[in-house]
C-alpha cells in the first residue's frame, strides 16, 4: 500500500512504514505516481487471485472450487435417508446389487464440505393435490456448510458424460422442483466422470451449451473425476439473477 503527502510517497515494506520524495517532483505528480502504484498493485493481484469468467453464449463459467473449500464446515455431517428411498441397484457389470452411488456421493459432499443432506425419494407429489402433481426429484436436499438454506441438488453419472444431453436436462428439471424440503431452491449437479481422460472443463462447456436453454438462471455444478479431483463451476446467464 501506498501513500502521498507533500510531496512524499510513502509505502509500507516488511511491516515497516517507508518515504521518499522524487527529485523536481511537485505535489500533483507525487498523488499521480501513488495513483499508478495503487493501480499496478490492484492489476497485480487480479490477475494473480481474481476470478476469470469465461463464457459460452448467455452463460457465464466461473470456476469457484476455493469458495467452496473455503466455506465448508465437514465437522458438521448429518446424513438422513427418506423412506422410500433407493438404497442398492442392480450392477449388470457386476452382476450383483450393490448400494446406490448416491449415498457414496452424499458422504462424500459431507466429508469434504459439511452440512446436512437428506437422500430423497424418488417421486414426490404435492400434499392435497391429484396424482397428476407427482414428480422426479433430485437424489439430495443439501444444507450446504454451515448455511441456512437448503438446496436440491442431483447426482448424474453418464455413460458418456459429453453426450448425456437428456440425462443432464433431465436433472435441471428436478433440481427446480417447487415443492418439498428445499423448493424454489436449485442448487446444482454433482456429476461423476469415470473417464478420467476427459477433461473437466469439457463437460463444464457441454452443461453449460445446454443450460442456455433451460429454466433456471443460475446453478452450481460439482464436475469430478474421484473423491479428490474434482472442480465446482458457477453456470449463470449473463444479467440474470438467481
Amino acid at each position: 500500500m501506498s501513500d502521498s503527502k507533500d510531496g512524499y510517497v510513502f509505502y509500507y515494506r516488511n511491516g515497516a512504514l517507508h518515504r521518499f520524495r522524487p527529485e523536481n517532483i511537485s505535489k500533483s505528480e507525487a498523488k499521480e505516481l501513488r495513483k499508478k502504484q495503487i493501480n499496478d498493485l490492484r492489476i497485480a493481484l487480479d490477475e494473480k487471485y481474481g476470478r476469470k469468467l469465461e463464457s459460452i453464449g448467455n452463460v457465464t463459467m466461473e470456476d469457484v472450487t476455493e469458495e467452496y473449500k473455503s466455506k465448508a464446515h465437514p465437522g458438521i455431517q448429518k446424513f438422513r435417508i427418506q423412506s422410500s428411498a433407493t438404497l442398492e441397484i442392480y450392477d449388470p457389470k457386476e452382476k450383483k446389487t450393490i448400494p446406490a452411488p448416491e449415498i457414496h456421493i452424499a458422504k462424500w459432499a459431507l466429508s469434504e464440505f459439511g452440512g446436512k443432506v437428506i437422500l430423497q425419494k424418488s417421486i414426490r407429489e404435492k400434499k392435497g393435490i391429484p396424482e397428476t402433481s407427482k414428480k422426479k426429484m433430485s437424489d439430495f436436499s443439501w444444507i450446504f456448510g454451515a448455511e441456512s438454506e437448503s438446496k436440491y441438488w442431483d447426482l448424474k453419472s453418464p455413460d458418456s458424460p459429453l453426450k448425456g444431453n437428456n440425462t443432464y436436462r433431465s436433472g435441471f428439471k428436478q433440481i427446480a422442483v417447487p415443492y418439498g424440503p428445499s423448493a424454489g431452491h436449485p442448487g446444482g449437479l454433482i456429476v461423476d466422470v469415470k473417464d478420467k481422460t476427459i477433461p473437466l472443463e469439457k463437460v463444464r462447456n457441454h452443461l453449460a451449451e445446454l443450460f442456455k436453454n433451460s429454466r433456471i438462471n443460475e446453478i452450481d455444478t460439482i464436475i469430478r473425476h474421484s473423491d479428490t479431483d474434482y472442480k465446482v463451476f458457477r453456470l449463470k446467464k449473463k444479467g440474470i439473477g438467481r
